[in-house]
């Protein structure tokens, strides 16, 4: 089975948890706390365009049985190729059992599918202070596209400054000043280490 274009129809799941989507204007139910914060980072990610969660199932055999499973999240990239996605805990990944079974899966998608199953745990997830920050500023994503005067604002500011500093720029009688700074942070017009806790001291670098 080879993907096309388009992303498939969202298998069953069991829903413990739901997230919506500003990048697909959609609600994704998952089956843990932790795929809804793998979705966060997916939102962020600059190279994935959409993606759905629990998309397909697959029959494989393993020590001569057959299995079923369905991953976690199929991701859609900007050069159009795809990636599955499992998310566990890290413990999990390590146990005998599963790193048995996801060799045979990896190498069954990477064959069959032609695209790669990608094993995300907690540890990739929870990078520092990540997820913290990326869930203040996810509010801030649904306007992605900055109106003229904040286009303007943007193009006066120096190469670096601090938060602090940005927002004391930006003070405008037509917007929110806090608002607008945050939106140009959680759009990716302005960078820092996002494993580092976003302080109003923090240095922000502008992305072109």
């Amino acid at each position: 089975m080879k993907l096309g274009r388009k992303l498939p129809h969202t298998s069953r799941v069991l829903a413990l948890s739901h997230f919506y989507s500003c990048k697909n204007k959609a609600m994704h139910y998952c089956e843990s706390v932790l795929e809804t914060d793998a979705l966060m980072t997916l939102e962020f990610d600059p190279h994935v365009t959409t993606y759905t969660t629990q998309p397909f199932s697959i029959n494989y055999a393993i020590e001569g049985r057959k299995r079923r499973y369905t991953p976690d999240i199929l991701a859609k990239y900007g050069d159009n190729s795809f990636k599955s996605i499992e998310v566990k805990p890290l413990a999990k990944f390590q146990q005998p059992k599963n790193i048995k079974k996801f060799t045979v899966l990896r190498a069954f998608f990477q064959r069959e599918l032609d695209h790669p199953l990608i094993l995300l745990s907690c540890a990739d997830i929870y990078q520092g202070a990540q997820i913290d920050n990326l869930k203040r500023l996810y509010p801030y994503c649904q306007q992605r596209t900055l109106n003229k005067a904040q286009q303007h604002a943007y193009h006066q500011l120096p190469e670096q400054l601090t938060l602090v500093s940005l927002i004391t720029t930006l003070k405008n009688d037509t917007y929110s000043a806090y608002h607008a700074a945050m939106q140009l942070v959680a759009n990716r017009y302005l960078s820092w280490d996002v494993t580092t806790p976003l302080l109003d001291t923090t240095m922000l670098t502008k992305v072109y």
